[in-house]
């Protein structure tokens, strides 16, 4: 069925009393008969009837009728005033039907009866013409829709060309082709709300489906959800979003909700969505929408947005240009209507036929753009295509349109005009309750001048409610561009003197109130401007919208001048505002935010300002060196607290142990030891967790600490047990406890401890361990021979590691891939990308072994060499013990490749303080089999066969209990190499028996490295022909 021909809709109905509530239609009946209702008053009566069996918020009525639009308590008396009277039970009587609780809300009381779908219903949109190309494309794109594809189109186009109107039709006949169609649409007002598009596309959806549905789609990233866009959250019985201010992965986790919600509605039905002007969105829902775009696999889905072209560089058109970047195919540009289609949209708007001469008057005036056209067509008398020669009628432009509006308001009164002009600042939408309250009129004569308004086809109602929106976007621009700057400011003014009278907590409105402080900051003060930017930019982080949070911060701090608030409070925003580029990935611009903290926290004597500036850059540096002046200012701020903030310094401490691991060893032990002692004198269990874990990381993974980070580990996992340590710390203590259990051979142990973190991770919601877990499932998949699911694991934890850490996860992937890629063969690739390591990472000694083993795998002997004798000089680095393992294993790997018996010898001293373990990289990050297996290798290249048979044996009972069967496969060709190399009449049974089970499982799991070897006729001649 044709996508863009038919139309065809069901919605539900109720019945209660003598009334019907058909809410599709929008339509209240009374024995069959339409009883008129304001919008606002129907979707708030919709609500009460859906939630009949329970009571609704005011709070919960604002945020669900009034998502986006600055209104107070009073919005909501007056429409159960409008619903009372529309059902005819005014006064006490009232009660019984729309029930008022103080201070509790409204219950509707009577029995109600859902009575199905209504039938289907016309409601053909007059005007649409044209575009027959458009309509071909979209039609045989929603065709691969149909098929299980995933399309995006993106309509752009000058103001007025259409691409909300050809949105509108999309939707109108999205049903009968067999699609939802969900909508959302950008604010057209300076001061846009967060995530306004999607949270109008959820609650279409919630309308849809119901909330239990939703809530199941949208799963573990509903809390995060609600908190992001709050107007969903009433409807969906969510009311717990409280949050710490700073979450690191909550945003990421609300784009995996939303992409999980979509994942499953379009299992049940091709999914259409609508974003409309996307050229004033904001970043959040920007970034939103690219997260998806780059996320979603093929699904029955059609992403179709809409935007104003513009030479603008800022933030959100380069967002834009990104997304479009990605897909370049989605690209469709709107352009003028054609001759024939003017001479349609004419005859639709004037009832009469155009053509010849009057058609080109028409074309040339109009400029084929619908909205000048409509515009045109609404002044009176041009209805005649004579007045189109009169001189005085406007050119197709910007300026032309600024005329035809002047000429369209002249007739109407002054008092009009001065309501246009003080909505005009509100944007597009404004609300009248908020006009009146900040222009000292009733609401009375202000609906009156909107009538009049409406008359003179400037105003409309808007579609969601009691709001009420200019015809075009473009128009309260060109009202706002003809004040003078006075005047502008004088209206900004009394628009922050509205919304404060008619807001309904001091959370509401903050967004709106920062920006018209901002512009009436000559008539309200700098320090108005700056107290609502600051609360507009936390309200914004509550809400998960980090990009404007970053916004109101910048546009805040760049307020200069008399009257602001003291130094400190600078300092702290600019710490705020440093924690928030951080969680956006950008470093860079957070540092000077907080270097600029510092200062002022030195000017202030404020050791704890200074503190929390200290920490911040550490929040983005984690795992990595810090340099000099990041140290010296952790070091500056412990010794400026003294005894004083013992839980800030506690963190303190922490933050310098950790993050400069690689730096100051000394220093690291210290500060995880004072951080230590102090926090179990404070006795918090989340502090004590965490300090716990950071002298565990501080010891380092060397022989010499394993018994004290063994009793550390097991101390903080106890710790970690407790209801009130936050998960993230037990998440860490459960990951560390993995990590001990797989260097012990624990198998059982070890995915005891990651199924847990598994699950903690799930059932909280911590994206933060996502990569941790995806890199040890790629680990253990690698040393169970399954490289396939290990290689699908390893691009995983890319992917989820960018966000975190990137250098990090980089090293830990090729990690990974290096046993492999040299498992199976492409040693001489490994070894191109290992030497970039060596060079990028050099104080990092163990991409140096592993550059060594790949040279000696690719038969570069004198090279691997080379590498293999700078580390034994160095005396293996022993700055970084916790790498002697790995480092050992790949030197005794090399020296078994080309032939190094002096050097093995070394290699084997140092390798036996380390026996009865496993080779295991940082916390549970990679693994490379049992120790013994190395110190077999290293005794059969001295010439001891027996004790490196012994080895063998040792570490293949270690592997086997690990089911780590690529190294069972190695171990066992190995062991199988020796015998014969003993040459005993007796071993020659056994060796074949060894070798030809390393072959097998070799050739199952398809390390062709290993068959290569085994196949070679110096080291087992009678294989082939005993298999035979």
């Amino acid at each position: 069925m044709p996508l863009l021909e038919v139309r065809q809709l069901l919605a539900d109905r109720y019945q209660f009393h003598e009334f019907e509530l058909d809410i599709a239609r929008g339509e209240l009946l009374r024995r069959g008969e339409r009883v008129p209702l304001e919008p606002k008053a129907f979707d708030l009566l919709a609500i009460l009837v859906r939630n009949r069996d329970r009571i609704v918020s005011v709070s919960e009525l604002l945020q669900s009728v009034w998502p986006d639009t600055a209104v107070g308590r009073g919005s909501v008396h007056r429409a159960v005033r409008l619903i009372r009277k529309a059902l005819d039970t005014e006064g006490a009587a009232g009660n019984d039907i729309v029930e008022t609780l103080p201070r509790r809300g409204y219950r509707f009381k009577l029995a109600v009866r859902e009575i199905g779908s209504a039938p289907p219903i016309d409601t053909e949109a007059p005007g649409f013409v044209g575009r027959r190309e458009l309509r071909a494309e979209l039609e045989t794109r929603f065709q691969r829709v149909l098929e299980g594809r995933t399309e995006l189109v993106f309509l752009h186009g000058p103001a007025g060309i259409g691409k909300s109107a050809t949105l509108r039709e999309i939707a109108r006949q999205a049903e009968p082709a067999g699609a939802h169609a969900l909508a959302g649409q950008s604010v057209e007002g300076p001061a846009a709300p967060p995530y306004r598009p999607w949270s109008r596309i959820l609650r279409a959806a919630l309308d849809r489906t119901g909330a239990s549905t939703l809530a199941r789609d949208l799963g573990y990233g509903l809390k995060d959800v609600a908190r992001a866009m709050p107007e969903i959250a009433g409807p969906l019985d969510f009311q717990d979003i409280s949050e710490p201010m700073i979450d690191r992965d909550a945003r990421y986790r609300v784009h995996q909700a939303i992409s999980g919600w979509l994942r499953a509605s379009t299992r049940r039905m091709p999914l259409i969505l609508l974003l409309d002007d996307l050229n004033r969105a904001d970043l959040d829902s920007l970034q939103l929408l690219r997260f998806l775009v780059e996320d979603l696999p093929e699904e029955r889905l059609m992403i179709v947005g809409a935007y104003r072209d513009g030479t603008e560089a800022d933030p959100g058109r380069v967002a834009l240009a990104e997304i479009m970047a990605l897909r370049p195919d989605a690209d469709m540009p709107l352009g003028e209507l054609s001759a024939n289609e003017v001479a349609e949209f004419a005859r639709v708007r004037t009832g009469r036929t155009w053509s010849g001469r009057d058609l080109e008057r028409l074309v040339d005036a109009s400029g084929g753009n619908p909205l000048f056209l409509e515009q045109l067509l609404r002044i009176d008398g041009l209805r005649s295509p004579a007045k189109l020669l009169d001189p005085g009628i406007p050119s197709p432009n910007r300026a032309g349109l600024q005329a035809t509006l002047q000429r369209l308001i002249g007739d109407g009164s002054e008092s009009c005009r001065e309501m246009l002009s003080f909505a005009s600042v509100f944007g597009r939408d404004f609300d009248p309750v908020v006009l009146a309250a900040g222009s000292d009129r009733s609401l009375q004569e202000i609906q009156e001048w909107i009538d009049e308004a409406i008359r003179l086809r400037i105003l409309e109602a808007a579609d969601d409610g009691l709001a009420v929106r200019f015809v075009h976007g473009l128009i309260p621009e060109i009202l706002r561009s003809g004040l003078a700057a006075a005047e502008r400011a004088r209206l900004h003014a009394r628009a922050v003197a509205g919304i404060l009278a008619t807001r309904a907590g001091p959370h509401e409105g903050l967004s709106e109130l920062a920006y018209h402080s901002r512009q009436a900051a000559g008539i309200t003060g700098l320090r108005q401007a700056f107290e609502f930017g600051i609360a507009a930019a936390r309200e914004a982080v509550s809400r998960l919208a980090y990009e404007e949070a970053a916004a109101h911060f910048e546009r805040t701090l760049a307020i200069r001048g008399e009257g602001l608030p003291g130094l400190a409070h600078r300092a702290s925003a600019l710490i705020e505002s440093g924690q928030v580029m951080i969680l956006l990935g950008r470093a860079a611009e957070a540092r000077p935010l907080f270097l600029e903290a510092s200062e002022l926290a030195r000017q202030l004597g404020d050791p704890v300002l200074l503190g929390r500036a200290a920490l911040g850059p550490t929040q983005a540096e984690e795992y990595d060196q810090l340099d000099d002046r990041q140290a010296g200012a952790l070091v500056e701020a412990i010794d400026a607290l003294g005894d004083g903030e013992p839980a800030l310094r506690v963190q303190l401490l922490i933050a310098l142990a950790t993050t400069g691991y690689y730096g100051d060893r000394e220093r690291t032990l210290s500060s995880s030891a004072e951080a230590l002692a102090i926090a179990r004198t404070l006795g918090r269990p989340s502090l004590l967790c965490a300090s716990l874990l950071a002298r565990e990381e501080a010891l380092g993974w060397s022989p010499e600490t394993w018994k004290d980070r063994v009793a550390h580990g097991r101390e903080a996992l106890q710790w970690a047990a407790r209801e009130e340590v936050q998960p993230i710390v037990r998440g860490r203590a459960m990951q560390h406890a993995a990590s001990q259990r797989l260097e012990s051979g624990d198998r059982a142990g070890f995915t005891s401890q990651l199924d847990r973190l598994e699950q903690l991770a799930r059932s909280h919601r911590l994206s933060y361990f996502d990569w941790s877990i995806a890199s040890m499932r790629g680990m253990q998949a690698i040393f169970e021979g399954r490289f396939e699911d290990g290689r699908e694991l390893i691009r995983k934890q890319i992917e989820l590691g960018a966000r975190l850490n990137p250098n990090l996860s980089s090293q830990v992937a090729a990690m990974q891939q290096l046993f492999v890629e040299l498992a199976t063969g492409h040693a001489a690739g490994v070894a191109a990308n290992i030497s970039s390591l060596v060079d990028r990472y050099p104080e990092v000694s163990p991409w140096r072994a592993a550059l060594a083993l790949a040279l000696a795998e690719s038969g570069e002997s004198e090279a691997a060499r080379e590498h293999a004798e700078i580390l034994i000089g160095n005396d293996f680095e022993p700055r970084h013990r916790d790498f002697i393992g790995v480092v050992l294993a790949g030197l005794a790997e090399t020296f078994a490749l080309i032939d190094g018996p002096e050097q093995a010898g070394i290699v084997a001293a140092e390798l036996a303080r380390l026996k009865g373990s496993c080779v295991v990289v940082g916390a549970g990050l990679a693994y490379y089999g049992a120790i013994d297996r190395y110190r077999g290798l290293c005794a059969e290249v001295v010439g001891d066969f027996d004790l490196a048979i012994a080895f063998f044996e040792e570490g293949l009972r270690i592997d086997r209990a690990m089911e780590a069967h690529a190294y069972v496969a190695r171990g066992r060709a190995d062991l199988g190499r020796t015998l014969q190399r003993r040459a005993d009449p007796d071993d020659a049974e056994r060796a074949e028996q060894e070798l030809i089970a390393a072959l097998e499982s070799a050739e199952r799991m398809g390390m062709t490295t290993l068959v290569r070897q085994i196949r070679d006729p110096r080291s087992s001649r009678p294989i082939e022909a005993r298999r035979a």
